[in-house]
């Protein structure tokens, strides 16, 4: 088995039979393409244990202030390099913008980063609360909440029917309803 990086590639290397399948949010793909949505996801913003945010929340629960969470600086995950995303656009809505300091291309980076920093990320629950425990993070609501999105799993139509590729597939989808992904 192996794991390719995601690109912009991918939907061609889908169409082509270089991948068997594409793990994808559900924002719109054109291709002769199947999918099955494996769960429904939204947003936390993490932050190292002692931050000093944190003392400035003072009963605010877990719910992040929208002024103590854009003066902060923030990691954005960005695959393509884009300049925002969701939150950014949430944000904006109500009249403000956040400080972003750094970019980088994975969820796992972002937090490392944060276990060691003053820094923000603000990533999808599921891998939040796979990597705050290990790196000492708390998971906190952002103030401007996102409509949660669809995760799926798609892959070309010519392999719905092989039966590797369902196997392949049904691993997948049981590893997620099972709590293992």
């Amino acid at each position: 088995m192996e794991v390719v990086s995601f690109s912009r590639d991918v939907f061609r290397m889908l169409a082509d039979g270089q991948v068997d399948f594409v793990l994808y949010a559900d924002n719109p793909v054109s291709g002769s393409f199947r999918a099955r949505e494996l769960f429904r996801e939204n947003f936390v913003t993490l932050v190292r244990q002692g931050h000093p945010l944190l003392k400035q929340m003072r009963g605010a629960k877990d719910v992040l202030p929208i002024k103590l969470f854009t003066a902060c600086p923030h990691i954005v995950v960005s695959i393509f390099g884009g300049q925002g995303g969701p939150i950014d656009t949430a944000l904006a809505e109500r009249g403000y913008k956040r400080h972003v300091a750094l970019r980088v291309p994975y969820f796992a980076t972002a937090a490392v980063i944060t276990a060691a920093s003053d820094y923000l990320v603000t990533m999808p629950s599921r891998a939040a609360r796979q990597l705050a425990p290990r790196l000492g993070l708390v998971m906190l609501k952002p103030p401007a909440q996102v409509t949660p999105y669809g995760y799926r799993l798609l892959w070309h139509e010519r392999s719905h029917d092989d039966p590797g590729a369902v196997w392949l597939r049904r691993l997948v989808v049981d590893s997620v309803k099972s709590g293992a992904a």
